[in-house]
């Protein structure tokens, strides 16, 4: 079993270090399940069963009925679960279910553009299987090894697949159909994603890269069927890309190679041309994503995804600043602490949310009250109650002093705490698609006021942000940035102090890798501050001690 956590591989050539980074991408429960009814004759089902490999562990496996058996294709790649139920019968039905526990790798795109990775091994398993055609991967049709001679050029095989993938996103557009192969994406400049995958994957190995295509499904919205790709590096391994997902937005393409962008997927199958016999006849498939079914009879495939990855908390500390912090608390547990709070004459300063299989999971920081008692947390609205107590809030001269959002099934939900706006003219944005929460809010600072509070979460279609804004004090300069994935919101947070800068507003959207916004403003005294990333209600105890003998309490929090 592969560790929950982070695994480092690496390896010298030459004098160059290169280094392959699995971090966590969260845990599902999967339910897939086929079902023949309509009088099923002669059936046989297989459906694919994920295995463990570097990017995924499985356990709890369960096969429904008891009947059904576990077969390994003639690769020895592939596992399927088969149901030969006997003679006629009225419905025939598998499910497989299982937890899986995904990472997704990365590493250092820049010093990989550089590396001398060696020549590849002619003798190694990864050529010898993943360099010849298949079965709509025809790498040696002369149109698709013409076109991998121009990439023949370059020698670092990191540069090459990148020009390969950039190559098929700018000559292909998508579109949702059957998938029909390499050379047919080639010619006809449109396919799925299987498509875009193929023609990858036959390019590459046209010229000289090992590359296979992977199908499964990203765990989006309840699971969704996709096909991506991955290419090999020697000695370093399997590199992801999605060539159909980094068409569709300059972002995205470069997420998208090496860094597979939005939420994680479980592979099912990484080769074509699967073959599996067992004690029956012989079946082949160019490749599977849901089932394989023969027999006669009405089908249906049916897959259900189920997220149960335990919250992960950021925090933002501020030297100085008494405070107390609270992870996993249910609604009620966090209303109940507000009302003690409020008797102490102390305040919840910032919130949290994460949403759990069991309703929403909330953070809070507790802290000294400078309103004079005159706050309000309201935990849990849709986007237009938002709107109307926002409106009211207006009127009634208080201002929102934290915010928190969250996807709950089909709905956006929202978190917010109102207190004394101090005479300031306020306004606020809820709930708006990436792009265009990106335009108002540089908008908003061309008109001289900043972002004082930020929410953002991922709505299954995109993220949405959310933010209030006050006036910004005149020469106190301002800096924002939106949506940068966790190394280089690091990188670029540790520069802002020694430039005088102290941020001001911060919050995380729960995607893979997560994507960070962060406010920060100049001027002088400002408080020495710190970013802890990914502690846990388990960690957080351990990580206690050491902020308090630092002089550190907590200013802010988010969720993932």
């Amino acid at each position: 079993m592969i560790q929950f956590g982070a695994v480092l591989i690496a390896f010298v050539t030459g004098a160059a270090w290169a280094q392959l980074d699995y971090a966590d991408a969260g845990t599902y429960q999967v339910s897939h399940s086929v079902t023949v009814g309509g009088g099923a004759r002669d059936v046989e089902v297989w459906i694919p069963v994920p295995v463990d490999d570097p990017g995924q562990t499985i356990e709890d496996l369960k096969l429904q009925p008891e009947t059904a058996q576990l077969v390994t294709d003639d690769s020895q790649t592939v596992t399927l679960a088969r149901l030969r139920p006997q003679g006629a019968q009225g419905e025939a039905r598998l499910t497989v279910s299982y937890t899986a526990r995904l990472r997704r790798p990365a590493f250092d795109k820049a010093a990989s553009a550089q590396m001398d990775f060696g020549p590849y091994d002619p003798e190694s398993p990864e050529v010898r299987d993943y360099t010849v055609p298949r079965s709509r991967i025809e790498s040696d049709d002369p149109r698709i090894v013409e076109l991998a001679r121009q990439f023949a050029a370059e020698e670092n095989p990191y540069r090459r697949a990148w020009a390969i993938y950039n190559h098929v996103i700018d000559h292909s557009t998508y579109v949702d159909a059957p998938a029909r192969g390499a050379l047919a994406m080639l010619q006809t400049k449109v396919g799925c994603c299987a498509d875009y995958a193929m023609l990858f994957v036959a390019i590459c190995r046209a010229a000289g890269i090992p590359a296979r295509e992977c199908s499964g499904f990203v765990v989006k919205g309840g699971g969704t069927w996709h096909s991506w790709a991955e290419f090999y590096l020697p000695n370093l391994g399997w590199i992801p890309c999605d060539p159909q997902a980094g068409d569709s937005s300059p972002e995205a393409r470069e997420l998208a190679f090496a860094e597979v962008s939005g939420p994680p997927g479980v592979a099912l199958a990484k080769r074509h041309d699967i073959t599996v016999s067992g004690d029956g006849p012989t079946r082949t498939a160019p490749a599977i994503q849901d089932s394989m079914v023969w027999g006669r009879g009405q089908i249906r495939a049916e897959l259900r995804v189920l997220d149960v990855t335990e919250p992960h908390y950021g925090v933002l500390l501020a030297a100085g600043a008494a405070t107390t912090l609270r992870l996993d608390m249910s609604k009620e547990d966090l209303l109940l602490a507000c009302e003690e709070v409020r008797e102490q004459g102390r305040a919840c300063l910032s919130v949290a949310m994460s949403h759990r299989r069991d309703g929403i999971a909330y953070a809070a920081v507790f802290g000294s009250d400078d309103s004079g008692g005159r706050w309000q947390l309201y935990p849990e609205m849709t986007r237009q109650q938002c709107d109307t107590l926002l409106a009211q809030a207006a009127q009634a001269r208080v201002m929102p002093a934290a915010m928190a959002s969250c996807r709950v099934g089909e709905a956006d939900a929202f978190t917010i705490i109102l207190k004394d706006d101090g005479g300031l003219s306020w306004s606020a944005l809820i709930g708006l698609p990436q792009e265009q929460f990106t335009q108002q809010v540089q908008a908003k600072i061309q008109a001289a006021q900043i972002p004082a509070v930020l929410a953002a979460h991922d709505a299954g279609h995109g993220l949405l942000g959310s933010a209030a804004f006050v006036p910004l004090t005149p020469g106190s300069g301002l800096t924002v940035k939106l949506w940068a994935p966790e190394k280089q919101f690091h990188e670029e947070l540790d520069g802002y102090g020694p430039d005088g800068y102290r941020p001001v507003a911060i919050c995380m959207a729960g995607k893979y890798p997560p994507l960070y916004t962060v406010a920060a403003t100049r001027g002088p005294g400002g408080p020495e501050w710190d970013v802890e990333a990914g502690v846990t209600a388990e960690t957080l105890g351990e990580l206690q001690a050491d902020w308090e003998a630092r002089g550190f309490g907590v200013a802010a929090v988010w969720a993932q």
